[in-house]
């Protein structure tokens, strides 16, 4: 799984006579647009930040990103709609927490005990779990290199 960017490459081996490999990507990630909001608060506090979405789809997943300036986006949490099941980034998982409210179509990401190294710009973002390309190949198992 490339948590940056939410996608994840599936790769799938069957042994007959010879081995397949299929290579699927599954990815479709919007970033959802949210208020701009700066939070003025001291090192050791709390802080919550929010988010609304729309959607018709029954199961979604809901991401927040943390991005400093001129680097990647970095994955904070996951959230599945369907179950309590939360997925933390590496160094994410002691004092970030998300919220998922599906009747009030809301989520929340809470940090604690904020540190200056938190100060960044934190991203929601929405995706659903469609496949968009796919790949196929063979690989025949060699028996000698030398004969």
């Amino acid at each position: 799984t490339d948590s940056t960017t939410g996608c994840e490459t599936l790769l799938c081996q069957f042994r007959r006579q010879r081995y397949t490999a299929i290579h699927c990507t599954i990815c479709s990630v919007w970033f959802l647009q949210t208020s701009e909001r700066r939070e003025n608060v001291t090192e050791g506090e709390s802080v919550t930040f929010e988010c609304s979405y729309s959607t018709t789809e029954s199961y979604f997943y809901l991401f927040w990103y943390r991005h400093y300036k001129e680097k990647q986006p970095e994955f904070i949490i996951r959230r599945y709609s369907h179950n309590d099941n939360t997925i933390k980034g590496a160094g994410f998982e002691n004092r970030f927490s998300a919220e998922l409210q599906k009747s009030n179509s809301f989520t929340s990401l809470s940090i604690s005990e904020l540190v200056l190294s938190d100060s960044a710009v934190y991203y929601c973002a929405f995706t659903l779990t469609t496949v968009i390309d796919c790949t196929a190949s063979l690989v025949q198992k060699l028996t000698s290199l030398c004969t």
